[in-house]
């Protein structure tokens, strides 16, 4: 396992998420996925490496969910 901290990913809602309503959208899925699955063995991310920085192209709700 590897500690993803050191890629320097954003975290949080993605940047392209502007609007609040989206933003508390995507939370309101981390929360609801907090609670449904605690404590599970998490599928692998999908990070992709472009212009110098790491984002996760897959798992972004799992990521703040496990953060």
């Amino acid at each position: 396992m590897t500690d993803i901290s050191e890629f320097g990913i954003e975290e949080g809602a993605p940047s392209y998420l502007t609007e609040a309503k989206d933003i508390a959208w995507f939370f309101h899925v981390v929360d609801n996925m907090k609670k449904a699955y605690g404590d599970w063995d998490v599928p692998p991310l999908i990070v992709n490496y472009s212009n110098g920085k790491y984002e996760i192209n897959d798992g972004r709700h799992r990521n703040e969910a496990l953060r």
